[in-house]
């Protein structure tokens, strides 16, 4: 029997030609992944158009089984279309090809809207939730892409929401400071473990903790929410420990 040797290929081994070939190699599994991302989002929005149709009953009554089918269905197909948005997102965000279309944005007002959708996920797991600016305004205007930062400040409080035990605290707090606009998201979930807080950010890390409790995540969100929150020329960082919970925070300039 042949054996096969394997050898560890060091910075020597690499010339630039070898370079420039594995960047070629790279762009083009990226244009690739975003081609077949794109490709398979053409069906699947038919799938649910149609799954939508169903389950209103255009097409005749459904028995209460028939529905309960049909809304799995729809379901897993959202997760699936939510998912390649997400993808096609994080390749934007990693190529510097995201495109801002900023416009006067009532921030206040957007993430209520954002609480709002969340509702029913925060009384599923009787979450207290609170929501405070500093100072109490009615308003906080600023020009900024408001479609953009809600995905990412959704992206952030769905996390905060998945990993915060039932019954748990999540606590959202807006400040004006030197002319930026700070937000934090502090929740009192399971936290993040030392070791793994360098790779947080990357594209699909998730913390080994979190898989634990939830097995589905992209690994994308953290990674989403910070590529806006920049792109808009402002930063995210946290603090956390494992066990007693998690603060976001991310500053968006108002100039």
């Amino acid at each position: 029997m042949s054996r096969v040797s394997f050898r560890l290929i060091s910075d020597k081994d690499v010339s630039s030609k070898d370079d420039n070939r594995l960047w070629n190699l790279s762009n083009r599994q990226t244009d690739f992944v975003s081609m077949a991302t794109h490709q398979i989002k053409t069906p699947l929005s038919g799938i649910k158009w149609t799954l939508n149709m169903l389950l209103r009953g255009d097409a005749g009554p459904l028995t209460d089984d028939q529905k309960e089918w049909l809304q799995t269905s729809y379901e897993s197909n959202e997760r699936v279309l939510s998912l390649i948005d997400e993808m096609l997102e994080s390749i934007r965000i990693d190529e510097d090809k995201l495109i801002l279309e900023k416009k006067s944005t009532d921030l206040v007002s957007m993430f209520r809207e954002t609480l709002k959708h969340l509702d029913p996920l925060i009384r599923r797991k009787s979450i207290k939730l609170s929501f405070r600016l500093e100072p109490e305004e009615g308003a906080i205007n600023i020009s900024a892409d408001g479609q953009k930062l809600q995905i990412a400040f959704q992206n952030l409080v769905e996390n905060a929401i998945r990993y915060t035990r039932e019954g748990g605290n999540i606590d959202i707090i807006i400040t004006k400071e030197s002319g930026d606009i700070k937000v934090s998201i502090k929740d009192n979930g399971i936290g993040i473990p030392e070791q793994e807080k360098k790779d947080i950010f990357a594209r699909f890390f998730r913390a080994s903790n979190a898989y634990r409790k939830l097995e589905k995540g992209s690994g994308l969100g953290l990674f989403i929410a910070r590529g806006i929150v920049e792109k808009h020329g402002g930063k995210m960082w946290f603090e956390s420990k494992e066990k007693e919970g998690s603060t976001f925070y991310f500053i968006i300039p108002t100039t």
